[in-house]
């Protein structure tokens, strides 16, 4: 039960704790990586999932482990049997307080030539996926017991592109997730999300269109995966904070490009 007492006049209610285990998908590589350190060296247990990068994974596993944290590896495409991973993920933690919505996909396509079957992919791992798993998560709760859910989506959806079409309408779909949720589960469940622009050069990217990509943001450098951990952390903290997205992006989601001050108009 929670508890509550009065300050100043006001009632303030004393929220049983958030139990510090985190399930991670797609955490054994490149950002979900970078969160699962952050979080273990702030204390927290995490539940690696991966779904090919299993040798990452347990390499993580054994670095967290070295941290005098727990670790478990848990294996599994988000698209077949979600209720499995969360269940999984349990079995080895006995209980979860907090889900980060981390595996994606994210295939180069345009509406012109975008497939079904790209279509079906991007929705099932970026989109349906992470609504399945967050049902689970938020079922499998105790009734006494809070958690957090953060998805990890994309600047796109405030700054709106026609590249990566089937990427970007299911980044589209999680980022209406994120106000649903938060409203749907509350108030024992917090949601929220976090927004990255560039963070590192994905695989069709070259280190140049990478740079230049970042030097024309506004600030004229991206975020890291350490700056999405500082994000998420924040998130997992703050008891006030539900239904809200980060964007780790630097101003890109502004949609103006950096340009020298030194540049005539």
């Amino acid at each position: 039960m929670n508890d509550s007492s009065h300050i100043d006049g006001m009632t303030h209610v004393t929220l049983p704790p958030v139990p510090k285990i985190a399930l991670i998908t797609g955490g054994a590589r490149r950002i979900g990586r970078a969160i699962a350190l952050h979080l273990a060296i702030e204390g927290w247990d995490i539940a690696i999932h991966a779904h090919r990068s299993v040798k990452q994974a347990h390499a993580l596993q054994k670095e967290i482990e070295q941290k005098g944290r727990k670790a478990s590896v848990i294996i599994g495409d988000v698209r077949e049997n979600t209720e499995a991973i969360v269940k999984e993920a349990h079995r080895h933690h006995q209980e979860l307080g907090a889900l980060i919505n981390n595996a994606s996909i994210f295939v180069p396509d345009t509406y012109r030539d975008a497939t079904p079957a790209q279509w079906d992919d991007a929705m099932a791992v970026n989109a349906k996926a992470v609504f399945f798993l967050s049902q689970h998560f938020a079922r499998s709760l105790p009734e006494t017991q809070r958690g957090c859910i953060i998805h990890i989506s994309d600047q796109r959806v405030f700054n709106m592109t026609p590249h990566f079409a089937t990427y970007a309408m299911s980044q589209f779909l999680l980022h209406g997730m994120t106000r649903c949720m938060a409203l749907a589960f509350a108030p024992r469940v917090r949601v929220n999300e976090v927004a990255p622009g560039p963070i590192l050069p994905h695989e069709q990217q070259s280190a140049d269109d990478f740079h230049q990509q970042c030097m024309n943001m506004p600030l004229g450098h991206g975020g890291t995966p350490a700056t999405v951990a500082h994000a998420v952390s924040f998130l997992l903290h703050n008891d006030a904070v539900t239904g809200q997205t980060v964007r780790i992006d630097g101003g890109q989601s502004l949609g103006w490009q950096h340009q020298s001050l030194d540049t005539p108009s």
